[in-house]
């Protein structure tokens, strides 16, 4: 009680950054603390296994690998004409030429 008596003394404005910034600073602990211990499950033995069979039958077709390669190699092949729209105008104008 003593330190709301002291808090309250000040702008309502000037006490909240304080308590936000102390009511933030224990929830990041509190959720940092949690996760001590904790594996992720990608090392577990089911997940690497899992992995190596994925890999095997995606790595299986020669031409799915290519592909694959070309494609991390040149890029992603994004076409404007495919996603965006064109002007409303044109579809006005288009008989008209």
């Amino acid at each position: 009680m003593v330190f709301s008596a002291w808090l309250l003394q000040h702008n309502m404005i000037v006490a909240s950054v304080p308590l936000l910034l102390f009511s933030l600073s224990v929830a990041f602990m509190i959720t940092t603390f949690s996760l001590i211990g904790i594996k992720p499950k990608r090392f577990t033995t089911e997940w690497m296994l899992a992995n190596k069979e994925r890999e095997r039958a995606e790595n299986s077709n020669p031409m799915t690998r290519y592909l694959d390669r070309r494609r991390k190699e040149r890029g992603s092949n994004w076409l404007p004409e495919k996603y965006l729209m064109t002007h409303p105008f044109l579809s006005v104008k288009a008989d008209k030429i």
